[in-house]
């Protein structure tokens, strides 16, 4: 296909001309009318893949011209500009941060430690990466640089899935045609999930004798409440209301789910531990639009709330710390523990306790089987020798 020139197109200016060029079998005009049917065809083909026409992306595509899309960094900011809008903070940073990440990988300089300088003109080379230039090879390199900058397998895992999100984003709905890269590079995984604490460690968290009032009885209460009450996350916990509350039950939409196209709601029985943490912490009830625990009283601004559990969240883990160091846990288990500990937990007894997994993936509020059982650690070391106990009384060994 060509693009018809300029006195091509003066020829078919009169109706009359138009409908010879069209009706032509041979000849100049049947060259032109091929080449009108291409144009109409492509420019058809064009607007039958838009998801949601309009003359600006369809000028790109017809046109061949670049797009924002088709450039890493404009990607990356106008997709968490659109995560900021939807008030998903946590997702806008996690992405910020792969974008950073990227932006000093490119310049050949060690990832920043602590604040960051607002100074980034001379900051040039990640602007012109494409999606076309992130291939296998690219990926890995990516990967080697932030393992040599320290980052943990799960942080490389969750830059990389980043980057393939936005991957996905790029071709499904901006029509960026670039060689799809992780059909051959996976992101990497933890392969081991040691978030679970055993019934003992749960114990020894929960008995722990605090002082009424204190921060630490704030953190070593919330971190039960999220156990008991099916490992809610501490941002639920802290978003909770008291029309949530319907008798002898708590109902909530996951916020984490708030803008998908299915929200998931949770259903958690309110039982006599979980009340007396609600009355030894709790607002009083004066309506139901009231939040149940004092952290976000009086908050409207969405990234002021998210700014407050952050904070809050982080003083209950450093109490939890401190806790779990003064109760005898192990000492890298005490200075790991954190809110998180509790839903993982809750996972993993309620697995090893012989509970079906659909009821635990209800409980914790996924969409999926394959999410919960990410969620689950391997089964106890008592119920393997259990089990490899009670195999090998159905034989006889000589």
């Amino acid at each position: 296909m060509r693009f018809l020139k300029q006195d091509e197109w003066n020829f078919c200016e009169s109706k009359e001309a138009f409908n010879r060029v069209l009706k032509s079998k041979k000849g100049i005009n049947k060259d032109r009318r091929l080449n009108y049917e291409a144009i109409e065809n492509r420019a058809k083909d064009i607007i039958n893949e838009m998801h949601n026409f309009s003359f600006e992306k369809f000028e790109e595509k017809f046109l061949n011209k670049l797009s924002n899309w088709d450039y890493l960094a404009n990607a990356f900011e106008e997709h968490i500009n659109a995560l900021k809008n939807e008030s998903r903070l946590g997702y806008a940073i996690s992405f910020h941060s792969t974008l950073t990440g990227i932006k000093y990988f490119c310049e050949n300089k060690p990832y920043p430690k602590g604040v960051q300088s607002s100074d980034h003109a001379h900051f040039k080379k990640y602007k012109k990466l494409r999606f076309i230039d992130i291939t296998p090879l690219w990926l890995k390199k990516y990967e080697q640089y932030l393992q040599n900058e320290g980052k943990s397998t799960s942080t490389i895992g969750i830059h990389t899935r980043n980057i393939r999100v936005l991957f996905n984003k790029a071709i499904k709905e901006h029509g960026i045609k670039a060689e799809y890269p992780f059909d051959k590079y996976k992101p990497k995984t933890s392969s081991n999930n040691k978030r679970a604490l055993t019934i003992e460690q749960l114990n020894k968290i929960a008995s722990f004798e605090t002082i009424d009032g204190t921060p630490e009885q704030f953190a070593k209460d919330m971190f039960v409440f999220s156990f008991l009450a099916n490992g809610m996350n501490i941002t639920d916990i802290f978003r909770l209301k008291y029309k949530n509350i319907k008798e002898d039950e708590i109902e909530f939409v996951r916020f984490k789910t708030r803008n998908k196209n299915k929200e998931v709601k949770v259903t958690v029985s309110l039982t006599e531990s979980l009340k007396k943490i609600i009355m030894r912490h709790g607002n009083k009830a004066i309506n139901k639009d009231v939040y149940v625990f004092p952290v976000l009283n009086g908050v409207t601004d969405e990234q002021d709330k998210y700014r407050l559990i952050t904070q809050k969240t982080k003083q209950i883990n450093k109490h939890l710390k401190s806790i779990a160091r003064k109760s005898g846990l192990d000492l890298e288990l005490a200075n790991s523990i954190s809110t998180y500990h509790a839903r993982h937990s809750f996972a993993t007894i309620s697995k090893n306790s012989g509970l079906p997994l659909a009821f635990i993936m209800e409980s914790l509020g996924h969409s999926s089987l394959t999410t919960t059982e990410k969620y689950l650690s391997s089964f106890s070391k008592d119920i393997r020798t259990k089990a490899s106990q009670e195999l090998e009384n159905k034989i006889s060994i000589a």
